[in-house]
């Protein structure tokens, strides 16, 4: 940075960076001082369902909702698990388990922010900017909006992007010695790390299916010696990652008769259109996925912005990293020959074939840090060959540009608070509703946390109601439930596709300004159609 003093040099090359990494340790910190931010900032109805269901098995209730009469796997196990024991520390008790479990996700993004930074300075271009740039990378990951929505949402999302970070470090240690000096013992630590993401998140199967690939793909034009032992490599990497998953495979097909959570097979049901979907996740995964930019309102970038921009930039960014690519290590073409197949496979699976467009973010996030790291060598390889963009400032207005515009939005959204729309439903429960009430709701996730005897009506987590949606029945489920009260957003309680609800629930609440419909029980459902709690 010609022209700069050193003092100024260190400000925007390591204050900046720092000061964004202050920001979203505050942010995330925040909610602890305050017991109605700590259940309403960050936490989703989804999170809400994990939490329960953690809870309930803390209570020795078993992997249930309901007050622990309806059974369920619609839960990724292994934080569900440790959610479990954290409220077994706590004897069930509500807020200090939610308490345990938000300082723990706030650990894990700070731990992933540094395996980030170190990534990032050992796999971008060598150049005198590497250093800074990592710690760009890694700050502006750390305090982006996205990140500090899916790092604290007390899902499994945050732990899984630390846990494919340490992954990728340890592949990255082994793929840099010599073929001829990895061992065994090697590749099958590495299936077993494999193994235990799966079970954080069950999509990660494709990660595993890429590695193993991988070594097969490198195995072309290789000596026999050296294709047996590629070969045995994927093989080492399938089988051990697999065997690790086939418990929890076994128990989701015995219990429930499929071999994935019934909570992916209820989303599944609600996928929107297919061309939405990749609209979206192209969307996403070319500029939303890594906030380097001031955050537009949603609908506007969608609809004006998000395509032209990316047409534009996307073939020049392209053809530009293709021209510098001798500048990238060797160790990040090995890193990008798995994350770049891994990409595809999430893209192909949640934009065709899966998913819905409000989770479209959610489902990606584990790939940001790559792609922030990809910015950042392309943004890094520029600056350094173009000697015009050397001589402007353009550098440190860019800079502190990002850093103004991410405290703006730190404080829109997070500092001040940040409203939940769920909140309404279960606060309408507490003042209206007793404790020995069944209530019944579409959203459940809050609803279910606070007030124990709650039916989800969406087969989220639900057995009986995924079955009844299928059969096309779930207005018949309903009504034959415990349920006194059906509360939930408006657009969804007043449904009219639900049928038999008109016949046995009344509507005594309808308030469009929050959002909130109620409906109560003024029909009783007959002992022989009973189906749930």
């Amino acid at each position: 940075m010609p022209n700069l003093s050193k003092s100024l040099r260190l400000t925007i090359n390591i204050g900046l960076p720092c000061l964004l990494l202050s920001l979203g340790i505050v942010s995330r910190l925040l909610p602890l001082f305050s017991e109605a931010r700590i259940y309403s900032q960050f936490p989703i109805d989804d999170g809400y369902y994990m939490l329960t269901i953690a809870r309930n098995l803390a209570l020795g209730l078993g992997m249930s909702i309901a007050n622990g009469e309806i059974p369920t796997n619609g839960t990724q196990p292994l934080m569900t698990f440790v959610w479990a024991l954290f409220y077994w520390l706590v004897d069930g008790d509500k807020l200090n388990g939610i308490i345990i479990v938000h300082i723990f996700q706030a650990l894990c993004a700070c731990a992933s922010a540094y395996l980030i930074y170190q990534l990032a300075n050992r796999l971008l271009p060598k150049s005198v900017w590497r250093q800074t740039a990592s710690l760009w990378v890694a700050a502006l990951w750390f305090s982006s909006q996205e990140s500090l929505v899916h790092t604290m949402t007390c899902l499994e999302t945050g732990p899984l992007v630390l846990a494919i970070l340490i992954f990728f470090w340890l592949y990255l240690h082994v793929i840099s010695t010599p073929l001829t000096r990895q061992s065994y013992r090697q590749w099958v630590g590495l299936g077993a790390c494999l193994g235990i993401i799966f079970w954080i998140r069950n999509d990660t199967a494709f990660l595993a299916i890429v590695v193993a690939v991988s070594r097969l793909t490198l195995s072309i034009g290789k000596n026999t010696q050296e294709k047996k032992q590629l070969f045995f490599q994927a093989f080492l990497i399938g089988s051990t990652s697999g065997l690790m998953a086939l418990p929890w495979m076994i128990f989701n097909y015995t219990s429930f008769g499929h071999i994935t959570p019934i909570s992916g097979i209820a989303e599944a049901g609600m996928r929107t259109n297919a061309f939405d979907q990749m609209r979206l996740s192209i969307i996403f995964m070319a500029s939303s996925v890594y906030m380097i930019m001031p955050k537009f309102p949603s609908n506007f970038w969608q609809q004006y912005l998000a395509f032209p921009i990316i047409a534009s930039l996307a073939p020049i960014l392209f053809a530009f990293s293709q021209r510098q690519r001798q500048k990238w290590p060797e160790e990040w073409i090995g890193i990008s020959r798995v994350w770049l197949p891994y990409t595809a496979m999430l893209f192909c699976f949640y934009a065709i074939f899966f998913g819905v467009w409000w989770m479209i973010t959610r489902y990606f996030f584990p790939i940001t840090p790559f792609m922030g790291i990809l910015i950042g060598g392309i943004l890094g390889t520029l600056w350094e060959s173009s000697t015009l963009i050397q001589k402007t400032k353009l550098y440190p207005l860019c800079a502190v540009f990002l850093v103004l515009s991410t405290a703006y939005y730190h404080n829109e959204e997070f500092i001040t608070g940040r409203y939940n729309a769920h909140f309404v439903i279960s606060k309408w429960a507490k003042n209206n509703v007793k404790e020995d009430t069944w209530v019944a709701a579409w959203q459940s996730g809050m609803l279910g946390y606070f007030h124990d005897r709650t039916i989800n009506l969406d087969g989220k987590v639900n057995p009986l109601a995924l079955n009844a949606y299928r059969d096309k029945g779930i207005g018949e489920y309903a009504q034959s439930t415990k349920a006194e009260y059906i509360i939930d957003w408006r657009s969804i309680a007043l449904n009219k596709d639900f049928k038999y609800i008109p016949d046995y629930f009344t509507v005594i609440e309808d308030d469009p300004q929050s959002n909130l419909a109620v409906l109560q029980r003024i029909r009783l459902n007959t002992p022989e159609k009973a189906l749930a709690p």
